[in-house]
């Protein structure tokens, strides 16, 4: 059996070997794949000896989270970059104080305020920047070493926190200088949120061909229920259902028409601008466009046996494939 699951957390190279290490250590996966970009995961394994609950649990055990739905719809990867802009942006105010105050003792040997005043006002901002706009980064890196793998965040972690421990050991080692190190921290996690900024647009971009095709798809059908036209959510189809489709609307699915001709705009399946001609006893596609007329058919394939689910399958397996992966990895 072939599941596919979104995962939320992942962030390196690092935690992408994590995840798919732990899935194919489990008895009963016979193959595991895991996408940086599109922050899914691929996997076969035989349902007779393993239970699904057992790989999601693989995953959270790792520090990560598992996604109701495998894509992400726009809006949500929309709300993300968002974030990682406004979390950029922050630190980098807070570093660009760190930084005024820091120049002076460099460059001429000067002090704004004092120099243990100036190196307590450093230590204050890198805390701030460390936890707030940062946050996530160190829960990230205590889940990480708490699963027993380390990640890119544990890196940040060791680096930030050393610096900043440098400002109360210098209390009592008289030996350190505090202005030396006290900002270190502040820089160190605004280069990294930057990073994570530039990540999330790109992300947006690897999954933005998945989003276009899900948004082609019909939204709700008119289905026949008791003699009667009824429109419901597209998933409350089944197999065997009458549905009508009026002009200009969306096939909701793949179907034989019973009744009825019209002209389709089949391009989506096609690539052919010129409509086509549908009558009794022909096959219609799902997300295909109904031109004039209208028509009743019997859906006959539902869900992911449908044309478009098919070909968004074949382009997010495309997608999945490890010549993508690791051309992610190196880009």
């Amino acid at each position: 059996m072939q599941l596919q699951i979104g995962i939320d957390g992942m962030h390196c190279a690092s935690c992408s070997a994590n995840v798919e290490n732990s899935l194919k250590a489990l008895n009963g996966v016979s193959s595991a794949h895991v996408n940086l970009a599109l922050e899914e995961a691929l996997v076969e394994y035989d349902e007779r000896k393993l239970k699904q609950e057992l790989i999601f649990k693989s995953i959270t055990d790792l520090g990560f989270s598992v996604r109701d739905s495998v894509h992400q719809d726009e809006d949500e990867q929309i709300s993300k970059m968002h974030l990682a802009f406004r979390r950029m942006t922050i630190s980098w105010i807070l570093t660009g104080l760190v930084m005024i105050l820091m120049i002076p003792h460099m460059f001429f040997g000067g002090k704004i305020f004092g120099h243990m005043t100036d190196a307590w006002l450093m230590f204050a901002f890198s805390l701030i920047a460390m936890l707030f706009p940062a946050r996530h980064v160190y829960v990230s890196a205590f889940r990480s070493i708490k699963g027993g793998a380390a990640n890119m965040d544990v890196l940040i972690a060791l680096g930030t926190i050393s610096s900043l421990a440098v400002s109360p050991l210098s209390l009592v080692i008289q030996e350190i200088s505090a202005h030396d190190f006290a900002g270190i921290a502040a820089m160190i996690i605004s280069f990294h949120l930057t990073g994570r900024y530039l990540e999330s647009r790109a992300r947006g971009k690897a999954s933005e061909a998945i989003r276009k095709l899900i948004s082609l798809g019909a939204k709700t059908a008119i289905l026949m229920v008791d003699g009667a036209q009824q429109e419901v959510p597209i998933h409350r189809i089944k197999s065997g259902d009458i549905f009508v489709v009026k002009p200009g609307a969306k096939v909701p699915t793949d179907g034989v028409i019973i009744s009825g001709t019209s002209s389709l705009d089949e391009s989506i399946a096609t690539g052919e601008s010129m409509p086509v001609t549908r009558t009794q006893g022909d096959v219609v596609l799902g997300a295909t466009i109904n031109l004039d007329g209208s028509f009743r058919a019997r859906a006959t394939k539902v869900g992911k046996e449908t044309f478009l689910a098919q070909v968004i399958k074949m382009v997010s397996d495309a997608q999945h494939s490890k010549c993508l992966s690791s051309f992610w990895r190196i880009g």
